[in-house]
């Protein structure tokens, strides 16, 4: 095709060419900017590291075609505690070392109750709780939660929140599971002990939690009212 075919053929042949063209170059560009952050050569597609030194490197742990499937959903870690969640946390593994409870941190709600089967409107009660978390969860010794606390800071004072907390509140209560609202962990020890409704048989250590972990010489022995 030389150069007389365009200077002799139709206007409307020389569009379509040009389109044609023109749409071919807009592909290729989509697809080299679709691929272009995402190098499936820096990835290991076995489970098993090439050497000693490789043991911390990224291991998809699947096939290339997985890879190749799902490769456009991209991740990193993120912090899962914030300072403030993280120095009461610390706080709050005392307290239940001393009440011989263990503690969980960010639980999804619909892992401590669940709507009551039967009921006309389950799948709305369902839906209510299934997408919401709380704080840290207390539990016994059989993995039972006993008592929910949650760590307010000032984003509990928006009215989305306000009316989170009273209807997470009023969902706990009614299934039966107590729920402890602080601001922080001073005199945390006190508070969850009555929460429970425990008293103190033997004497216990400071509620204010002063000193380290390992300051926490015995445990004292609680029972309920």
């Amino acid at each position: 095709m030389g150069l007389d075919f365009f200077m002799t053929a139709p206007l409307w042949l020389l569009i379509g060419i040009l389109g044609a063209a023109l749409f071919l170059l807009i592909t290729v560009l989509v697809i080299v900017i679709a691929t272009r952050n995402v190098d499936p050569a820096q990835y290991s597609y076995t489970n098993e590291p090439d050497s000693a030194d490789d043991d911390d490197d990224f291991s998809l742990g699947g096939s290339v075609e997985d890879f190749e499937r799902f490769k456009k959903y991209l991740y990193k870690k993120r912090e899962f505690l914030s300072p403030n969640e993280l120095s009461f946390y610390s706080d709050l593994l005392k307290v239940g070392r001393l009440l011989e409870l263990t503690v969980f941190t960010k639980v999804r709600l619909a892992d401590v109750i669940e709507p009551i089967t039967g009921q006309d409107n389950w799948m709305g009660s369902f839906n209510k709780i299934k997408s919401k978390h709380v704080d840290f969860v207390l539990c016994n010794s059989v993995a039972d939660p006993v008592l929910v606390v949650e760590l307010d800071d000032s984003s509990h004072n928006r009215e989305d929140r306000i009316e989170r907390d009273h209807f997470v509140d009023y969902a706990l209560k009614s299934s039966g599971v107590p729920v402890l609202h602080v601001f922080d962990s001073f005199e945390l020890a006190d508070k969850i002990r009555q929460k429970l409704n425990y008293t103190e048989s033997s004497p216990s250590p400071s509620s204010k939690l002063e000193g380290s972990y390992s300051d926490i010489s015995s445990t004292p022995q609680f029972q309920k009212v």
